[in-house]
């Protein structure tokens, strides 16, 4: 396995410029999986599909929650590309310095571990089920997260979020309003 710092937005919004992608050597691609790969003079991070019809090109997409920031899609031969499966995104686009901006290269090295073991410290794995994570993760995969304590605000009003959201209405945590409830301006 090997973390490298993500610096382009071609993979919106599953990682962001400056997270962390944990990449393996020896994962399986299938298609639509999200890779890595170095294809002439550039470095792409980037989502791999195939083509049924040409089964020896193979397609690299990126994503963006922008479509005006869409990178152009790199049609490539599969054998002049070696492919490195993501495994892992980290979300440390506020924790740690964002990269140099370079259009040939969409994600760079990192060379201090302890940076990583420090981000990865008291964190917890679950497994999604269903359709509960999308998009940032799919049904079967795995997410992490670091444990976030409550506080008695909010945890003594029976999951209600103290003062208004929004200054309109109050929701529970984790539910969306009902869909016929009437709107009171005040």
């Amino acid at each position: 396995m090997m973390p490298i710092n993500f610096s382009a937005g071609t993979l919106d919004p599953v990682a962001a410029i400056g997270d962390v992608i944990i990449v393996s050597n020896y994962a399986k691609v299938d298609a639509r999986s999200l890779v890595v790969t170095a294809f002439g003079e550039q470095l792409l991070a980037r989502r791999y599909n195939e083509v049924e019809i040409h089964p020896h090109i193979a397609v690299l997409t990126g994503q963006a929650t922008d479509p005006y920031a869409l990178a152009k899609p790199i049609i490539a031969p599969r054998e002049k590309i070696t492919l490195r499966k993501i495994i892992a995104t980290l979300f440390t686009s506020s924790r740690l310095p964002i990269p140099p901006k370079d259009d040939n290269v969409e994600f760079v090295a990192i060379t201090d571990i302890v940076v990583i073991n420090n981000l990865l410290r008291d964190t917890k794995l679950f497994k999604v089920s269903g359709r509960s994570a999308e998009p940032i993760a799919l049904d079967g995969q795995f997410i992490m997260t670091q444990p976030v304590p409550l506080t008695p605000d909010i945890s003594s009003k029976n999951g209600w979020p103290p003062g208004n959201c929004r200054g309109r209405w109050r929701r529970p945590l984790f539910q969306t309003p009902p869909k016929a409830r009437p709107y009171y301006h005040t």
